[in-house]
């Protein structure tokens, strides 16, 4: 049975530190859960968390790999009228001041 320590635990078969997980015999486990020195661990929430853990320590595509045709990355229309229309305001700004 797996077990989260809430309390630091030291003997014969090693030193474990608190949040420690450890998989023990489900004797051990209960009594030391019954003593408030660890809480169950529920596997199916720890293997979903270390999945997640895992996709967010995958390597990302650099930049220069997401590049699109010409070597320019990728906009959506939306993002690329928004860069449109920011360049005509700064644009029509410069000239007011030009003149």
């Amino acid at each position: 049975m797996k077990v989260k320590l809430t309390a630091i635990m030291a003997g014969p078969d090693g030193n474990h530190d608190v949040g420690t997980v450890l998989d023990l015999p489900k004797a051990k486990a209960k009594e030391l859960i019954s003593g408030g020195y660890a809480v169950a661990v529920d596997e199916k929430a720890e293997a979903e968390a270390q999945e997640e853990a895992d996709e967010a320590a995958e390597p990302r595509t650099p930049p220069e790999e997401q590049a699109g045709e010409f070597g320019k990355r990728a906009v959506s229309p939306e993002t690329a009228t928004a860069k449109h229309a920011h360049a005509e305001e700064t644009t029509k700004v410069e000239h007011k001041h030009k003149h």
